[in-house]
Order: structure tokens, then sequence, then C-alpha cells
């Protein structure tokens, strides 16, 4: 069992028999400087695509869902649910049983208010 570093800018990674229990502080990891590095290309080019307006979809923002209008006429689950079913083994490549899986799944989580226990 290794011991903890009793100081929290320093901890203890043993990696190898060479460098066993060799601590390690903060400053280590960084270069001593306060000041951030500069943009990476990547960096300028994301900032360049990421929308500017407050008002535009970003995380954070108001999802807005529309009322769904629910089927007029009672539903035969069996059937949907082998529908359902069907259409994960046409569009997904599964091993045996996930379709189904998949599909009990997708039920469960548009019904599991109904349930006590999930």
């Amino acid at each position: 069992m290794r011991a903890l570093a009793t100081e929290p800018t320093e901890s203890t990674y043993p990696t190898d028999e060479r460098n066993e229990g060799e601590t390690v502080s903060a400053d280590d990891w960084t270069d001593g400087t306060d000041e951030p590095e500069p943009p990476s290309a990547l960096d300028k080019r994301v900032d360049a695509k990421r929308p500017k307006k407050p008002d535009a979809m970003v995380q954070g923002s108001e999802v807005g869902l529309i009322d769904v209008e629910l089927w007029p006429d009672a539903v035969n689950g069996d059937i949907v649910l082998n529908e359902v079913s069907e259409a994960f083994v046409r569009y997904l490549v599964l091993p045996a049983g996930a379709a189904d899986a998949l599909t009990l799944w997708c039920a469960h989580s548009h019904a599991f208010r109904a349930f006590i226990c999930s």
C-alpha cells in the first residue's frame, strides 16, 4: 500500500521500479507561469464556427418541444414493439436479442413513470 501525500499540492504516483514513490508537485505539471497558452489553429477555427449571438441555440439554451397529438385509436403494443425491433434490425448490426432489448428499453423510457420500480 502506498502512502498518501500530506500536502494537497503534492501526491505520490508509483509508476515503475525506477521511480517508486517519487513525489510529484503541482509545479511539475505546468511550466511555472500563470499565462494561458496562445490559442492553437484548431481553437481559432472552433471559435470562428461557434455562434456569436446570445439567442442562438447553444448549450444551456431552452429547448422548445411541441405538444404531441395522441393517436386516436387503441394501439396493439405487440405489433408496435415488433415493428420497432424490425427497424433496429434493418438499420443496425446487432448481436442476437439486442434489437428486442433496445425495443424494450425504448418502450420503458416512454412509460417509466407508470411503474413503481424501474
